[in-house]
């Protein structure tokens, strides 16, 4: 195993065991002894029992979402209430109506992605009473013991830590998170000994650092997660095997109470080239990994540049971009599946009539004149709703084309 030392810190890659077509995965620094794996054992290949429940609940999501769950079979329908704990006795239609309730968290505000129960499409919510963004929106940080989480696209980590201005330095000594979620660092293998040399010495706090590096594309996508708190056992790199392991978009660190996952989402492209495979293969397989995380008993939470902006007040000039990657209403559908499986969009929820952007171009002067999308996000589980303590934009923090993002959630 490839590997370089600092002091009492490992920097480890599982590259040369994986294959050369293996993303790079730089995993556990720590003070003690820590190796660099595929995974906890917990995250282990699916049995065929678990895979045929998975399978039933994919059909079921994806027939609902088109208005065709009765032409599901009784058992198959019966067969996902099932896999919830739910009843399953009754004639079909009934068995129908009991999987339409176990949507209506998502059905509740937009009734999925396509249209509202008004026959509204979803992009087009009333707007009236929105209002913009702000800092001054934020709370105080609590007195009680809290979690404080965030997530950014730094579109770059070697060109930001060469920012004159430091913003990464300015985020954490100011926002100090106990976990930091980076995407799109752009980093290869050789890259990391450098920078991790320069992030143990000037922020020792952080026991834990994850890197997940693509490969064989270099200096494209990427994803880090630098943590203060003690996770249990390995991080894991990736997900559905083989079938999107070689960008480096997601990491999963399980901590005491919750799971968290950090994911750079592929963008659909110029053109739309990518647009299949991200809605029908790469959003699908994460929603099935998303039901496997939940089964093993504990929460989620989901941060990372998702690459959509969900509705109308979370993009400018919604009109005119519904057929530009990120807002077509494939990709809208995907993310309102995803919420419907069981998750929040937590700052929707925290500021349910707040215009906030988290993504500007760089041409037209864009930031200035703040013509965004809200692309970046926390999506939690919702039995981690009543400890979210805030949810909040660090609009003003530069570096990256993106802006920070956070959560402050209670212990």
């Amino acid at each position: 195993m490839l590997g370089s030392r600092f002091g009492n810190w490992t920097v480890g890659s599982a590259a040369g065991r994986l294959g050369k077509d293996a993303p790079v995965r730089f995993g556990a620094a720590r003070q003690r002894r820590r190796s660099v794996g595929k995974g906890r054992a917990g995250a282990a290949k699916l049995s065929s029992s678990e895979q045929d429940v998975s399978e039933i609940e994919r059909e079921v999501q994806d027939m609902r979402l088109q208005g065709k769950l009765g032409s599901l079979t009784v058992r198959t329908l019966q067969g996902f209430l099932r896999a919830q704990g739910l009843k399953t006795s009754g004639p079909k239609a009934e068995v129908i109506q009991r999987i339409e309730e176990y949507f209506t968290g998502t059905d509740s505000l937009l009734n999925g992605a396509g249209t509202s129960s008004s026959g509204m499409e979803e992009w087009d919510i009333p707007m009236d009473g929105f209002v913009d963004w702000s800092s001054s929106m934020r709370r105080p940080d609590p007195q009680a013991p809290h979690w404080k989480l965030v997530s950014w696209n730094v579109n770059g980590l070697r060109s930001l830590l060469k920012h004159e201005d430091d913003p990464l330095r300015k985020l954490l000594e100011e926002e100090r998170p106990d976990v930091l979620c980076l995407q799109e660092t752009k980093l290869k293998s050789n890259d990391i000994p450098k920078i991790m040399e320069t992030l143990v010495k000037e922020y020792p706090e952080y026991n834990l650092h994850c890197w997940n590096c693509s490969n064989p594309r270099l200096g494209y996508s990427g994803t880090a997660i630098f943590s203060r708190a003690e996770p249990i056992g390995n991080p894991k790199y990736d997900f559905k095997g083989e079938a999107h392991s070689t960008e480096g978009r997601t990491i999963t660190v399980e901590f005491s109470d919750f799971f968290l996952v950090n994911a750079y989402v592929p963008n659909s492209g110029q053109d739309l080239a990518r647009l299949s495979y991200r809605t029908e293969e790469w959003d699908r397989d994460m929603r099935e990994y998303m039901n496997t995380l939940r089964k093993r008993g504990k929460p989620i939470v989901f941060c990372g540049d998702m690459n959509v902006a969900r509705t109308r007040a979370d993009i400018h000039n919604a009109e005119g971009n519904l057929e530009s990657a990120g807002f077509t209403e494939q990709e809208r559908n995907a993310f309102s599946l995803l919420l419907g499986g069981g998750l929040r969009d937590v700052f929707r929820e925290q500021h349910p009539q707040v215009r906030g952007y988290t993504y500007w171009s760089y041409r037209f002067r864009a930031r200035q004149r703040n013509m965004g999308w809200r692309i970046d996000y926390f999506l939690a589980s919702p039995e981690l709703m009543s400890r979210i303590y805030d949810s909040y934009i660090l609009e003003d923090t530069t570096g990256s084309d993106h802006c920070p993002v956070g959560i402050t959630m209670l212990c």
